[in-house]
């Protein structure tokens, strides 16, 4: 309060009461305050008029920016228009501090905070260089503010009015949509990648083909059609053969079976054979075809090693052709993975 020489005459107890409306449009607020409509004592305050207009700016997904004009006027002396400039810097909307300046040469700070979802307190000090104020040395206003809840969606969760939130919320639709066309992008971006790589994946597979067809007939020795089909004998599969996991590195524990092949080749030192390789349809066909085949040659690799001419030997893959049981099972899928023998008919 002012210091005044005949402060005794503000010392009394009063009731009064004021109205207010605001109206939200969008990014603007315009509103009307009337302060005193009952008062009981005029003696040292008269009714006014306070009409006020703000808007509303989101400069970034914490901080926002209210800039606000008052206009004020007294209904008996309506030439006493004092106005009011200022804004208020919104930090995630639950904190906030602005500055004000004013017609009659004073200026104002203010800060605040949201306690809860519907409690919110602020604190103003004024001052002036000059009118009654500058002799109180400022004047300190402490509002304390409660949202009740009433007509409003369970989900609505701030104290801020209803324009504000959908402000928030379109800033989200708009990032959300910036999301999702970076997204489309980089899906595109993809695709187009996998395009290209599949397009490298198909000439490479082509020539991984005609390198291992031709790897193939010089091994066969024009694909084991050497001998004629009827001068071999029936074929024999193999026991006890393994082979490493979708490779053709032959085990040790095969050599016994082997052994007895070459063997049986010393002892008949006229005799040809071949070695067909078969795998289960686990896998495309070219690729089995090609496993089948390396596995056939390394079965070759092991009788020449051991002294078997290389000429008596022709070896080949069919990948998962002819398979002996059903592949739908894993035990019909393990007597598919098989190599045979065929001796030439003495």
């Amino acid at each position: 309060d002012p210091f005044l020489l005949n402060k005794e005459a503000l010392i009394f107890n009063s009731a009064g009461a004021g109205f207010s409306s605001l109206f939200l449009y969008k990014k603007i607020s315009l509103g009307i305050v009337i302060p005193e409509i009952l008062e009981q004592n005029f003696l040292y305050s008269q009714r006014s008029i306070i009409i006020h207009a703000s808007y509303f700016y989101q400069i970034n997904k914490t901080l926002s920016i209210e800039p606000q004009v008052f206009l004020q006027t007294g209904l008996h002396i309506p030439e006493s228009l004092v106005w009011h400039f200022g804004s208020t810097i919104k930090y995630k909307k639950r904190v906030w501090t602005g500055i004000s300046v004013a017609s009659a040469a004073s200026f104002g700070i203010s800060a605040g905070c949201a306690l809860t979802d519907n409690i919110v307190l602020n604190y103003e000090y004024r001052n002036a260089n000059n009118s009654i104020i500058s002799n109180s040395g400022g004047t300190h206003e402490i509002s304390v503010g409660f949202l009740i809840r009433r007509g409003l969606k369970q989900d609505f969760k701030t104290i801020f009015p209803p324009a504000y939130a959908n402000e928030l919320l379109e800033i989200n639709k708009i990032e959300t949509e910036k999301l999702r066309e970076d997204f489309r992008q980089l899906r595109k971006k993809v695709n187009r990648s996998l395009n290209n790589h599949e397009g490298r994946i198909k000439k490479l597979e082509g020539k991984m083909e005609k390198l291992s067809q031709r790897f193939e007939n010089i091994t066969n020795n024009t694909g084991g059609n050497e001998v004629p089909a009827e001068l071999w004998e029936a074929p024999i599969v193999l026991q006890n053969i393994k082979f490493g996991s979708n490779s053709d590195k032959l085990f040790s524990s095969s050599f016994a079976e082997l052994n007895k092949v070459i063997n049986y080749l010393v002892r008949n030192p006229m005799l040809k054979l071949k070695i067909t390789g078969y795998t289960d349809n686990i896998g495309s066909a070219r690729y089995n075809k090609h496993l089948s085949t390396e596995r056939a040659q390394a079965i070759k690799d092991y009788l020449v090693r051991r002294g078997i001419n290389p000429d008596r030997v022709f070896s080949s893959g069919k990948g998962h052709k002819n398979p002996l049981q059903s592949n739908d099972t894993q035990e019909g899928r393990a007597k598919n993975r098989r190599i045979e023998i065929e001796y030439q008919k003495k």
